[in-house]
């Protein structure tokens, strides 16, 4: 399988891929969720060379994850803000926090809040009927097909 072909395979793991698997954008991301919205705020977070930082922009519009909007107090300025699609990775983002911290790390780096009532939180799988925390080895992935219900 080719990068480029990703797309359009029928796995949406693969698809997902497809929008957040380049080198660099993951990170854009982490950035776009501390509220830095700027290509030179980009830059100076990342390090990253210009021409690349503007590639995985594109990408990231094209794909509807970024929007870029005009700044309305920087004349001719833009910022590059997270779409519903772009929000909706969130999660994503704050599972491969959890992992980091737990495999990669000697103490976490970063803790997240609830804002409502200031609980640290770390991101977990709960069945929805029975409400119980979900361990890996006691869930499947089922495939469905055309025959069989959603």
């Amino acid at each position: 399988m080719k990068w480029d072909e990703l797309k359009t395979e029928p796995c949406s793991v693969a698809r997902t891929l497809s929008v957040i698997g380049e080198k660099w954008t993951i990170l854009i991301l982490r950035e776009c969720f501390r509220k830095n919205t700027r290509f030179d705020g980009f830059e100076a977070a990342l390090g990253l060379p210009r021409a690349v930082l503007s590639a995985r922009l594109k990408t990231l519009q094209e794909d509807g994850v970024l929007e870029k909007k005009i700044n309305p107090e920087h004349a001719g300025r833009f910022d590059y803000i997270l779409t519903k699609k772009g929000r909706d990775l969130r999660p994503v983002l704050l599972t491969m926090l959890a992992w980091g911290d737990q495999y990669m790390m000697d103490k976490p780096t970063m803790i997240v809040k609830h804002t409502l009532c200031g609980c640290d939180i770390v991101p977990e799988l709960y069945c929805p009927k029975c409400q119980n925390k979900l361990e890996a080895e006691e869930t499947r992935v089922v495939e469905v097909t055309q025959s069989s219900p959603l």
